[in-house]
């Protein structure tokens, strides 16, 4: 999977930047569970509010729309079994490498300032570890030899 279809909301926090409230309670529960049907989902969610399962079947069709939920029919009856199109920590890395591509295409001299000039003020060991990769990129891939 090279892309999904998200939209990037910086001001919220966790993964409700890239999906809805909704949308990162059923993945989590998903992702926790490895698999689900609407009811299941539903059962778990509405433990911690008030929520119509319409409202949970139509944002898990939403989340397989979006690529996130593979929706497979259940052997067992006339309901589906969802299951994450990926992993959380792949999801993680894609969302952090859709976000940055579009920022360094479009912004790239001021989205590489910046990164620096954050990890100057809040992250130190992070400055140094970006030092450390950018040596590893500057290294030759191949060791060559002379006769």
């Amino acid at each position: 999977m090279s892309s999904i279809n998200v939209r990037f909301h910086p001001n919220a926090e966790g993964l409700i930047k890239v999906l809805g409230p909704l949308e990162t309670e059923i993945m989590q529960n998903l992702w926790e569970n490895s698999k689900g049907t609407v009811r299941s989902v539903h059962r778990v969610l509405s433990e911690r509010r008030s929520l119509a399962y319409t409202t949970v079947l139509t944002c898990m069709q939403r989340l397989t729309k979006k690529g996130l939920l593979i929706q497979t029919p259940s052997e067992t009856g006339p309901a589906y079994i969802y299951t994450p199109a990926i992993s959380m920590p792949d999801f993680h890395k894609l969302v952090v490498q859709q976000v940055l591509t579009s920022l360094l295409e479009d912004y790239g001299e001021l989205v590489i300032t910046y990164i620096v000039e954050y990890l100057g003020r809040h992250d130190p060991s992070g400055l140094s570890r970006l030092h450390e990769l950018l040596h590893q990129q500057e290294e030759p891939k191949y060791a060559t030899t002379q006769d």
